[in-house]
């Protein structure tokens, strides 16, 4: 009786891990590459009221910041880096800024909890990648979740003499 049951648990495992590996929310890339991914995936909610969960040229969402700028973030699931990219109004190629940071605001439980995104190129005058290697578990959990009546998430970029901050969405697979 007990190996007929650890065969059971072992082929819900294996059913489990390929439903797992088989989910997704389409094509993705490797960061650092500029080209366009198509997106032609289908899955339990429409694209056409919200424009920031559309996809940019690194795979990640994407949210209009104003008429010049749109930023696109990516989750690195490789090295948990949360990466921003700012993009030209196309949200199609790169688009360096004066910035030394953009910044995360996360709202969670009543708790809010603000992180910091530094350049990439800490040398650069000008920079369109802002990287945060390593980033915490609860800013990755909070950029991925299925709940997105329970977080609130804010990008602030600095622009010029003005700081611009928006609300988006969590991208989830």
């Amino acid at each position: 009786m007990a190996f007929r049951s650890w065969f059971t648990l072992a082929a819900y495992a294996i059913v489990a891990l390929g439903l797992l590996g088989s989910t997704g929310c389409g094509p993705t890339q490797d960061a650092g590459q500029n080209v366009p991914i198509e997106d032609d995936h289908d899955h339990d909610h429409d694209h056409d009221d919200h424009d920031d969960h559309a996809h940019g040229p690194h795979g990640g969402a994407v949210v209009k910041l104003n008429d010049q700028y749109t930023a696109e973030w990516v989750i690195d699931d490789d090295t948990d880096a949360v990466k921003v990219f700012i993009l030209d109004p196309e949200a199609k190629k790169e688009t360096p800024i004066a910035a030394t940071k953009v910044v995360i605001t996360v709202t969670a439980g009543g708790q809010t909890n603000t992180y910091e995104i530094p350049t990439a190129k800490a040398d650069a005058a000008e920079t369109s990648q802002f990287v945060l290697a390593n980033a915490p578990f609860e800013l990755v959990g909070a950029l991925e979740t299925e709940k997105e009546d329970e977080v609130e998430l804010k990008l602030t970029v600095p622009l010029g003499t003005e700081e611009v901050t928006v609300k988006f969405e969590p991208h989830h697979h």
